[in-house]
């Protein structure tokens, strides 16, 4: 593709309702997410630690980073290959993609418990609190669900090392984890059922 092709597509998805609809709820995600957090830090002087059947029996392996990783493999892989192979259904996903941000947003507010490992998702992360639901879980296997063929697999197999990782890393509770997977799926299926007029014309790109 030549390069006016490629600024005529990016201006055709900047102009539609659905692109601006999920960069709104995106951003309203992060909002409420940094909110609710700095209103536990200062709302509560301490969150208790849950304890979990499943992370009691692991060891701690810090790899909080190589999981940031795989969840900017994640984002950035469906970026690419929704841009490259499915690029009609673009604007569905960032309001997918959105709706998981809002209701993150919100749920974190809603559970105030620290993350098991007290590092916070990321070492360079200033809250330890705010774990409900996962993340880097909840993107990287809306990526899978939303992906077709090949990449499919690709992103599943993302989708599994994140959640090792997470685990590994305790950076997570499996509860977190587990809502975050039903969450993707509530969300996805939320999508086939009533955003396809959102759906770029074909003919366009």
């Amino acid at each position: 593709m030549d390069l006016k092709h490629n600024l005529q597509k990016i201006l055709q998805l900047f102009k539609s309702t659905g692109f601006q609809i999920g960069v709104i709820l995106i951003a309203m995600g992060i909002i409420f997410t940094f909110l609710n957090t700095l209103y536990l830090s200062f709302r509560y002087d301490s969150l208790p630690f849950l304890p979990d059947a499943i992370l009691d029996h692991l060891p701690i392996i810090n790899m909080t980073v190589l999981s940031d990783l795989f969840l900017a493999f994640a984002v950035l892989g469906f970026l690419i290959y929704a841009y490259l192979k499915d690029f009609k259904n673009l604007p569905i996903f960032f309001i997918l993609f959105g709706i998981f941000e809002v209701l993150r947003g919100i749920l974190i507010g809603a559970t105030p418990y620290r993350v098991p490992n007290d590092l916070g998702i990321s070492n360079w992360n200033i809250f330890k609190i705010g774990a409900f639901p996962s993340g880097h879980t909840g993107a990287s296997f809306l990526a899978f669900l939303l992906a077709k063929g090949k990449f499919k697999f690709i992103f599943l197999a993302i989708s599994i090392i994140t959640i090792v990782l997470l685990l590994l890393s305790k950076s997570h509770y499996t509860i977190d984890i587990v809502a975050a997977i039903i969450f993707s799926y509530a969300i996805c299926q939320f999508g086939n059922m009533y955003l396809k007029k959102y759906r770029l014309k074909k003919e366009n790109v």
